[in-house]
């Protein structure tokens, strides 16, 4: 299992460490230019909704990581089958029907976004704040989650680690917006990885986008330097160059920043 506390991840931003085949000898002089041979047309969370993994050499022989899909965004749940099994639902917690409703449960605070604590019966303001989380919780363990259904009144995530029971149910309150966890089993029990799928170009914009305002022209591969060591995850040189660019748009077109 890799611990968490593993150092040199990245050395410097003339060598990081890794060995995915994207050229990781860069030498010091590389500049923002360099990445201006990537393809805009094609954005890595497309890639990632179709899961199309192009990178086949894992760091350090980690075993291949299972294909992650987010599912129908405009899915109908009508005829669905229930994923969890009613023998697992006897070990898990589960909040049982129409527990939540009427009910006091905990609100989530999106100030936890990217460190999120789940419990079961907390609520979400929307599914997509919900995913969100689930997708922050993934790179934070260091663990690749696939979302099983994608619905517009339930969503289900597992954990893709070999054998690893790691599984939470989100749930549409009725007549609401919000989403609220009502099964969830928190362990995991698989090693962790370098590997994360769920590290995306529009998490990585939404959460260091502060850091651009306040450098807007730190060079790409500085940031990719600054990321990786602070996630210990790998994130490629197009995610780098893209998440900067998503940001500075963003920033360039609201006052909310």
């Amino acid at each position: 299992m890799m611990a968490d506390n593993r150092k040199g991840i990245v050395e410097d931003e003339g060598g990081i460490n890794c060995e995915d085949g994207d050229n990781c000898g860069d030498s010091d002089s590389l500049l923002d230019s360099d990445y201006d041979m990537v393809d805009e047309s094609i954005d890595d969370d497309v890639i990632f909704e179709n899961y199309v993994d192009g990178e086949d050499n894992m760091i350090h022989n980690m075993e291949e990581i299972i294909n992650v899909g987010n599912g129908d965004e405009s899915g109908d749940d009508s005829g669905d089958v229930d994923v969890v099994d009613s023998e697992d639902d006897l070990n898990e917690n589960r909040l049982s029907d129409g527990e939540g409703e009427g009910s006091t449960h905990p609100v989530f605070n999106p100030v936890e976004m990217y460190n999120p604590t789940f419990e079961l019966g907390i609520i979400f303001s929307t599914k997509k704040e919900f995913r969100q989380t689930v997708q922050s919780h993934a790179i934070l363990t260091k663990r690749t989650l696939k979302f099983t259904k994608n619905g517009k009144i339930r969503v289900y995530a597992v954990c893709t680690g070999e054998d690893c029971q790691w599984k939470i149910t989100g749930i549409k309150v009725k007549n609401e917006y919000t989403f609220q966890i009502n099964h969830y089993n928190s362990e995991h029990t698989c090693p962790q990885s370098f590997h994360v799928k769920n590290v995306k170009t529009s998490w990585l914009s939404e959460k260091y986008i502060k850091k651009f305002k306040s450098n807007p022209k730190r060079n790409v591969k500085g940031f990719r330097v600054d990321i990786m060591n602070e996630l210990r995850c790998h994130v490629s040189k197009d995610q780098a160059y893209r998440a900067k660019r998503q940001a500075l748009k963003k920033l360039e077109g609201s006052p909310e920043y």
